[in-house]
């Protein structure tokens, strides 16, 4: 009997206290307010009753891949200097950086390429184009590599070719202020 009675009133508190949500998120919705009765209702429970089960909610934070693959950033815009801003920005994520270059062309889009075959450069492209806030899909480097000169790609198994649309722009403003440098957690796996 003890054990029905602590089931019952378990229930009541979990049915009072979504009253009392529901009566606190309506009062934001509308000025007058509102009184609501806890309604009487007792339904027989038996030994196999089971309590209703609270979940919560969790929010996933993108943590990015950053170590095992050295990350080439290309100026391939109409702007100068903006490849050596980008590659300060990421190497201030633990990012490793090699030296910016200068891209064989410009190009309106932005584009994040990786080395054939290297998973690990893979998943270290698609956390920049994350972080850049770059939709089109990572692409493994092309042949010939879009650099003025090729031999700059050196041991880089992720190429940025930084393009017009984000030239000159922080990472916040990449990403329309969804993911700045100082809320992005760091990983280095």
């Amino acid at each position: 009997m003890g054990s029905t009675l602590a089931i019952v009133i378990a229930i009541a508190a979990v049915v009072v206290g979504f009253l009392i949500l529901k009566n606190i998120r309506s009062d934001k919705t509308t000025k007058s307010p509102t009184t609501t009765q806890p309604t009487s209702n007792t339904t027989p429970l038996t030994n196999n009753t089971q309590a209703p089960v609270l979940t919560e909610s969790t929010t996933t934070v993108f943590t990015p891949i950053t170590a095992g693959a050295l990350v080439l950033v290309a100026n391939s815009s109409h702007q100068n200097g903006v490849a050596k801003t980008l590659s300060s920005a990421l190497a201030g994520l633990n990012f490793t950086m090699g030296t910016p270059v200068t891209g064989s062309a410009k190009v309106a889009a932005t584009k994040i390429q990786y080395k054939s075959g290297d998973a690990v450069a893979q998943q270290v492209a698609q956390s920049i184009a994350v972080l850049m806030g770059v939709t089109a899909p990572v692409e493994v480097i092309g042949t010939p590599v879009a650099l003025k000169d090729p031999t700059t790609l050196g041991d880089a198994t992720v190429l940025v070719l930084l393009g017009d649309d984000k030239a000159n722009k922080t990472l916040a403003q990449m990403t329309g202020g969804a993911s700045t440098a100082s809320s992005v957690a760091t990983a280095t796996t």
